[in-house]
C-alpha cells in the first residue's frame, strides 16, 4: 500500500513502527533515504520526540523514539541534523539551541 507523507506521519504520531521501501524491490539509496528522513522529521518536530531510523534489508525503518525527552538534548540533537535553520528556531527558539549547542559544545570538550 502505497502512503502519503501524511500517514507516514499519523502512523509515527501514533508511535507504530513505520517500514518503507520503493514499490520496484530496489535499494533506497542515500539521497532519497536523506529526503525521507528530513520531512518526517520536518513533521515530527511539531511533538518533539526525534525518531529512531534503521535499515532493514532494502527498507527504511522509522519510530517514534519515545524514550527521549521529547524537545530535550537527544531531541534537539536528532533536529538539528535534518532540520533548516528556520525549522529549527521555529521548535526550540534561538535560546533553546544557544543553550544546547553550548551543552554539546562543552560535551565535546569533556
Amino acid at each position: 500500500m502505497d502512503k502519503s507523507h501524511d500517514d507516514v506521519h499519523e502512523l509515527l504520531s501514533e508511535n507504530y513502527e513505520v517500514w518503507l521501501r520503493l514499490p520496484s524491490g530496489e535499494i533506497i539509496n542515500e539521497a532519497m533515504e536523506e529526503d525521507i528522513i528530513r520531512v518526517q522529521a520536518v513533521n515530527a518536530a511539531d511533538n518533539g520526540y526525534p525518531l529512531r531510523i534503521r535499515r532493514v534489508g532494502k527498507a527504511i525503518v522509522m519510530k517514534r523514539d519515545i524514550e527521549a525527552e521529547p524537545f530535550g538534548i537527544q531531541a534537539y540533537r536528532f533536529f538539528k541534523k535534518y532540520l533548516t535553520r528556520p525549522d529549527l528556531i521555529l521548535t526550540f527558539g534561538k535560546d533553546g539551541i544557544k543553550r544546547y549547542d553550548k551543552i554539546i559544545a562543552k560535551q565535546k570538550r569533556d
